[in-house]
């Protein structure tokens, strides 16, 4: 049933994307590295010569309220990614129904949605700002991205003098420090130096634990099964299961099994 009162929410019902790829010059029978690519997350679906479209995703249809912790799971170039960033509002889908309801934080490509010639201090007002957050709360949040990011002086310099190291810092502590409806990461935070993966991690934890709603793209499977109750397997943008992490994954192995089998019997 479509929601209809304002909550906290995620509701796809047929949701789908295609966008255009358009094809370079090159010999009869090559295909384009645009269309490579294309090929691993959908189906090329137009025979036109010099523009085809790509389905991205195709009736993704699930419904999230507070308390579930989603994982989108699936070989690269499933859609995961993409579907993520439809959820965020990226990408604006081609078919089908979408609702989402709350405050959402991301963390998908660090620095993402940063302003590069803004200052650090700039950066988090707006990230604020856009949260919904009022400016009492914006001088606590500041303060907060101050003291865990230890970028001192930094934050009053361009994004774009930042090392690659700075931006993951300052992008992961503004998205942590909002206080999210919804969280949407893609991979869980794997970089920078011992010190600060701890620190993050334990961040991370209370962050995605305390958001209402949580969807994270994942190889983990480990950490999967730790953090989410709900497991939603993508197969070049197709939904092909949705249920509960354990038999999702069960599942998503028997099908690939039998994909692996189907092609051993085929060269023989």
């Amino acid at each position: 049933m479509t929601p209809t009162e304002k909550q906290i929410c995620i509701y796809l019902k047929d949701v789908g994307l295609t966008y255009p790829v358009f094809a370079r010059a090159r010999h009869k029978g090559a295909r384009s590295r645009d269309e490579e690519q294309a090929g691993l997350m959908g189906q090329i679906q137009s025979k036109n010569k010099s523009i085809r479209s790509v389905a991205a995703l195709g009736d993704i249809s699930f419904s999230l309220k507070p308390g579930d912790r989603l994982a989108l799971i699936g070989a690269n170039g499933a859609g995961k990614t993409t579907l993520l960033r439809v959820l965020a509002g990226i990408y604006k889908p081609s078919s089908g129904d979408i609702l989402v309801e709350g405050r959402i934080a991301t963390l998908f490509q660090m620095g993402m949605g940063m302003r590069a010639t803004a200052s650090g201090y700039r950066n988090i007002y707006l990230q604020a700002l856009l949260a919904g957050h009022s400016k009492s709360r914006i001088a606590e949040l500041v303060e907060d991205v101050e003291d865990f990011t230890e970028l001192g002086d930094f934050l009053h310099m361009p994004i774009n003098t930042y090392s690659q190291g700075m931006a993951m810092r300052l992008n992961f502590a503004v998205a942590t420090a909002i206080r999210p409806d919804i969280l949407l990461m893609d991979e869980w935070l794997g970089a920078g130096d011992a010190k600060f993966r701890k620190k993050a991690n334990q961040r991370m934890l209370k962050t995605f634990a305390d958001a209402g709603i949580s969807v994270i793209a994942s190889h983990n499977r480990m950490l999967v099964k730790k953090l989410c109750n709900k497991a939603l397997w993508l197969d070049k943008g197709q939904q092909m299961f949705l249920g509960d992490v354990k038999e999702t994954f069960e599942r998503m192995d028997e099908y690939y099994a039998v994909d692996e089998d189907e092609d051993m019997a085929d060269h023989a």
